[in-house]
């Protein structure tokens, strides 16, 4: 009885029981020697050029981490400092840097995490979703494993990565603290890198903790990770890389949002006070009183993608109604709730969580392959390529608009004084 099964990689499989160049092993599951998995999936050479680019990559995240962390500190020594002046209550709950730059990157992060799924996405489409995935600091992308050798040695890195934030924080500010006094303790540095990083590198972070238990049966009975079709589940391997999983679940997936909304819920009752402002503003300045924990909730809505992207990515019906139903309840919950104090925010939120449905709706459109002509196939394509450029377009009208108002009040502010 010939059984005939769908290929894995379906750019290395050339039929016949073959595999393209690059691929190798049952049903082309593995990558040859000098070849590593992409973020797209296919197995990709190892070049000179990748290993240079995995170096400028690291080089590039490690600056910014430094940059991040000094600029924390002084944000902390600039927020804890007693004659700080909060100022208006609008111009307290607007972001000190435009909101609009996060929420663009974050967006893009989205974009890139449904980049992986089974939808099927135009040529352009494509190359621009995948080119996002270096926001989600994937190792894939530049090649990693051409340089780690293995799917081990790269998920470890993966999950250590995030905490370097921590152990770098911990290392810079005690030598600010001996520059200047004004650094506040080593422990509300630490805090106050943890609330402004951790959102922004919650999908990275709960994507690549997640991964190790994102298994396909083969139609051996072999599991294998998606993230790399030649490493098999449950096996020695698999077992060496659990506990640096857990940990990593218990750290990146459920400790931020729990440490955060732990914070929040003790300090409740003082929220308007300057001394919970200063400490914990970051996480609800932007938010209606009565939705002051709306960022721990944002998490979950970013965990949900990831989850759905991960254990959903073959099974298109349940990835679509698991997407469709998050980013049309955010949707509803702007329209209905506004629970940003700017509606400029709840305008931009409510609009992305539209853009986002669109894409979802043309990735299945071409995954489900019955247009009537061409013309209709460039429609669409032309249609989420709009849809994609317009929405950046928006997040940077939104950030000059957050600059604009910045600079009037600053004006207005130095006049008052």
């Amino acid at each position: 009885v010939v059984q005939i099964e769908a290929c894995p990689r379906p750019s290395s499989c050339a039929g016949d029981s073959n595999c393209f160049p690059g691929a190798t092993g049952f049903m082309c599951t593995a990558c040859a020697s000098g070849y590593y998995t992409h973020s797209n999936g296919a197995c990709a050479k190892c070049t000179d050029g990748m290993v240079t680019m995995f170096w400028i990559f690291i080089t590039i995240a490690f600056v910014g981490v430094i940059a991040a962390v000094v600029g924390a500190v002084l944000a902390a020594s600039s927020s804890m400092a007693p004659a700080v002046v909060v100022g208006s209550e609008e111009a307290w709950a607007r972001s000190r840097v435009p909101r609009a730059f996060s929420t663009g990157l974050l967006f893009a992060q989205v974009l890139a995490v449904v980049a992986q799924t089974a939808l099927v996405w135009p040529t352009p489409m494509r190359e621009t979703l995948e080119s996002l995935a270096m926001l989600n600091f994937s190792l894939a992308y530049v090649g990693g494993e051409c340089v780690l050798l293995s799917f081990t040695t790269t998920y470890k890195f993966t999950v250590v990565a995030p905490g370097a934030l921590i152990v770098l924080t911990a290392l810079v500010a005690p030598l600010l603290k001996l520059c200047t006094s004004r650094v506040p303790s080593v422990g509300l540095v630490l805090e106050r890198v943890v609330f402004s990083a951790g959102p922004v590198l919650y999908i990275a972070s709960s994507h690549a903790a997640l991964q190790l238990f994102d298994c396909s049966r083969l139609p051996t009975g072999d599991y294998v990770l998606d993230a790399d079709l030649g490493f098999k589940c449950f096996t020695p391997q698999w077992l060496a890389l659990l506990p640096w999983a857990l940990v990593a679940v218990f750290v990146y997936v459920v400790g931020l949002p729990a440490f955060m909304a732990l914070s929040l819920y003790r300090a409740r009752h003082r929220l308007a006070s300057p001394d919970v402002r200063a400490r914990y503003g970051l996480l609800y300045r932007l938010y209606k009183p009565v939705f002051y924990q709306f960022e721990v909730l944002l998490l979950f809505k970013r965990l949900a993608i990831v989850m759905a992207v991960m254990f959903f990515s073959r099974i298109v019906v349940w990835l679509m109604t698991t997407l469709v139903g998050v980013f049309s309840v955010f949707a509803a919950v702007q329209l209905k709730y506004a629970p940003f104090v700017a509606d400029v925010y709840n305008v931009l939120e409510t609009r992305l969580n539209v853009a986002l449905l669109i894409i979802l709706s043309i990735g299945a459109a071409f995954w489900a392959n019955d247009f009537p002509d061409d013309g209709s196939y460039a429609t669409f394509a032309v249609l989420g390529m709009a849809v994609i450029v317009v929405s950046f377009v928006l997040i940077l009208h939104v950030a000059l608009r957050e600059l604009a108002w910045s600079r009037r009040h600053s004006f207005r502010a130095v006049a008052e004084a």
